[in-house]
């Protein structure tokens, strides 16, 4: 049996009736999803919809089963942003003060000013 995953759930809320049935616990989700349908940072509603309205989606797609995001659908990685603005002779110091473990970072110059941008993974 196939089954109800983030794509039915996307084509699903295109259609105006759908989101009207849909439980009053997402309406905030409703309301994010509608400023900007096609977001990636929408992956959260998603994943909320096939919590928390299966019924629905049973209802809408019923030769098919829904899935457990939170078996199935393992969360991304978290991200954890630091900016760090300082002088050039300042920023040795202020990247040892950082947390051991994976890092992104990305650094813009001026003169002798610098803005570094960390991101800590988890």
């Amino acid at each position: 049996m196939n089954k109800i995953s983030i794509k039915e759930v996307q084509e699903a809320l295109k259609d105006i009736n759908f989101r009207q049935s849909l439980p009053p616990e997402l309406e905030t989700d409703i309301k994010k999803y509608e400023k900007n349908p096609s977001c990636p940072c929408n992956l959260e509603v998603y994943r909320n919809i096939l919590k928390y309205a299966s019924k629905q989606l049973k209802d809408r797609f019923p030769n098919q089963e829904v899935m457990n995001p939170d078996i199935e659908m393992p969360l991304l990685v978290k991200n954890n942003w630091t900016v760090i603005n300082c002088s050039v002779d300042q920023l040795e110091a202020k990247l040892k003060e950082l947390a051991p473990g994976r890092l992104q970072i990305a650094i813009a110059r001026w003169e002798n000013q610098v803005t570094v941008i960390v991101n800590e993974l988890d």
